[in-house]
């Protein structure tokens, strides 16, 4: 009898749930996802005449000198990432670990993660005496984009905001890596700390060596240099890889740089590939800077 009524049960048991089906009730239109704690204003450049998707996020309580900045460049790909952990470090039970800090997302767009266009022209540095026409259309004007990260934007955020101005960082991946060294390597730098994923230092029969090759340390800096594990793995295979030689170039910038007394960081990511790198570089950037801020 038991067995019976069991068996009565289970039948009806699936159409007592079914009965509850109904189509899902959407309370409002799809629209586009923002960063509550997070701020965004559109600016225009005097030096390189462009606009840019400027976003800010504060972490932290503030110091007494006023808040380091971390300048995030390729900001439509790279921001929301560097927030999301920036915010985890910012809610560290050890006061004395928290990381206090405004980060900057410079971009151009929500529309596009990446402005090729755009980003060639402010991320590579000034071409050499022999460029083309054609490759000064495209590249080379990272000393207009210098004065604006310098000085346009960097004046227009102390005005609005407390700020350090001794404790500028900059995160930046391939191209954006690439201006990273560019502004590493100017004199009259206002940085001090640079995280640079995957340095695109082969670019234009690696230009920005020639940078380097005058420069001179006249305050202490600190850098992180990191390549993926892939990088070199994939240009074993890959004529236009092997050219480029992310890995063994990143290594040997490590080198010139240690050489010259600077603070410098290299790490290779297992498993990781040049476009995986950027995101596995960003929680160890943070830390970084939470290290060598303080």
């Amino acid at each position: 009898m038991r067995g019976f009524i069991f068996l009565i049960l289970m039948a009806f048991a699936p159409l007592s749930v079914a009965q509850t089906r109904g189509p899902l009730g959407v309370l409002s239109e799809p629209e586009p996802v923002e960063l509550s704690f997070a701020k965004e204003i559109m600016v225009e450049s005097q030096a390189t005449k462009r606009r840019y998707r400027i976003q800010t996020a504060l972490f932290g309580p503030k110091p007494d000198s006023g808040y380091p900045v971390l300048f995030v460049l390729d900001g439509d790909a790279y921001f929301s990432s560097v927030v999301t952990f920036a915010k985890a470090l910012s809610q560290s039970p050890a006061k004395d670990n928290a990381l206090s800090l405004l980060i900057v997302g410079v971009g151009y767009s929500a529309d596009n993660l990446l402005d090729i266009k755009q980003r060639s022209l402010d991320y590579t540095p000034p071409l050499r005496e022999d460029a083309t026409e054609e490759e000064r259309k495209s590249y080379g004007q990272g000393d207009r984009f210098y004065e604006f990260l310098n000085y346009e934007l960097t004046d227009y955020l102390a005005i609005n905001f407390e700020l350090d101005l001794s404790k500028l960082a900059i995160y930046g991946h391939s191209f954006g890596a690439l201006y990273g060294l560019y502004d590493l390597l100017h004199q009259d730098s206002r940085f001090t700390y640079f995280v640079l994923s995957s340095p695109s230092i082969w670019w234009h029969k690696q230009r920005i060596l020639d940078f380097a090759d005058s420069w001179q340390q006249t305050h202490h800096k600190y850098v992180r240099i990191t390549v993926g594990e892939l990088e070199a793995v994939a240009a074993r295979d890959d004529a236009r890889r092997r050219h480029r030689d992310m890995t063994g170039q990143a290594q040997n910038l490590y080198q010139q740089l240690k050489a010259e007394g600077v603070a410098v960081e290299f790490a290779t990511y297992a498993g990781e590939s040049h476009g995986t790198v950027a995101y596995k570089s960003v929680l160890d950037g943070l830390r970084f800077l939470q290290k060598n801020l303080r």
